[in-house]
């Protein structure tokens, strides 16, 4: 018999992906060298995340964990009889058919974490091992941007610092920062505008924009914890202001390619958020603010500045998303 027994072919896996909610057809493909007597033949389908992280060291750590599951199908493609089926020599191709529920979160693979779906074929044969054949799906969650309200309106943000130096008051700077949405797809273009108004006798050296993934792990034993991990995923570092002076700038941040944010895997969450840090010389701290922003995969109609796509980020239309999948 040959090594490999069984396989799967999908009839919708562009790209190597399926998308939450879809509705999955494909063929179990049986390949025997010889006539073979079979008791059974199941395609079993499931999802689940784990999660898990050591904090201390040796006899003073602990380890924290916790396992959630999405879904578990099971398809008896052949039924178990009390006489068992006879397959011919050759490739057998048995059609199934299977829809991924809606609330799937994306697969993922983290330092501390997992979102993992899986299909496990296994063939009975009498007075034989079951024959196991495990194949790993690659899921991507839907996030419309369209059905969140809180993400079509502009964002508008207003600020102001003083500056005091040994009890002497050197003036103050007002900072204004503008984008048009909240809510972005991979490959879009995020429009950033931001007004400098430069009151005081401190320079404004830079002004330093980030837009980083936040991953929170959330542990359910031995207790309830959190570990997070913070990624920078795209940046941009524009010019300041000098001193008794205004200015006003427009710039871009490209988003590249990124999993939504995640609404439903309650124990490894995603979040985004662009970090401004307004640089400035001398003894002064620096002036830093948080912006959250979504990341989806269906972009928001009727919205000219979040339709144009980068050209530096052509490649990620449609997103294949599997570097981010990948054991």
């Amino acid at each position: 018999m040959s090594s490999k027994v069984c396989d799967l072919s999908f009839h919708n896996y562009e790209k190597g992906v399926i998308h939450a909610g879809q509705t999955v057809t494909g063929n179990v493909i049986v390949t025997l060298e010889k006539s073979q007597k079979i008791q059974e033949l199941i395609l079993k389908i499931f999802g689940y995340a784990e999660c898990r992280w050591t904090d201390g060291s040796n006899d003073d750590s602990t380890t924290y964990t916790a396992k959630e599951t999405y879904f578990e199908t099971q398809t008896n493609l052949i039924q178990k009889q009390t006489d068992t089926a006879k397959l011919t020599a050759g490739v057998h191709r048995l059609p199934f058919s299977f829809i991924l529920p809606r609330s799937a979160p994306s697969s993922f693979r983290g330092n501390h974490g997992k979102v993992k779906y899986k299909a496990q074929i296994v063939l009975k044969r009498p007075f034989k091992f079951d024959s196991t054949s495990e194949f790993v799906l690659n899921v991507l969650a839907v996030v419309d941007l369209n059905t969140l309200p809180s993400v079509q309106l502009p964002v508008k943000n207003a600020f102001s610092k003083n500056f005091n130096f040994l009890l002497m008051n050197k003036g103050s700077l007002d900072v204004k920062f503008e984008i048009p949405v909240s809510g972005y797809v991979s490959g879009q273009i995020l429009p950033i505008k931001y007004c400098l108004r430069n009151d005081s006798k401190v320079e404004i050296a830079t002004v330093k924009i980030k837009l980083v993934k936040t991953i929170v792990y959330h542990s359910s034993f031995p207790s309830k914890r959190k570990n997070k991990e913070i990624i920078k995923v795209a940046k941009w570092v524009g010019p300041g202001v000098e001193k008794q002076a205004n200015k006003t700038y427009e710039t871009h941040l490209d988003i590249p390619e990124l999993l939504p944010t995640s609404y439903t895997c309650s124990i490894i969450v995603f979040s985004y958020e662009l970090k401004v840090s307004i640089v400035v010389t001398g003894m002064h701290t620096n002036f830093d603010f948080d912006i959250p922003i979504v990341i989806g995969t269906v972009p928001l109609n009727n919205t000219d500045e979040t339709s144009r796509i980068s050209a530096t980020s052509q490649r990620f239309a449609p997103p294949s998303y599997i570097d981010q999948m990948k054991e």
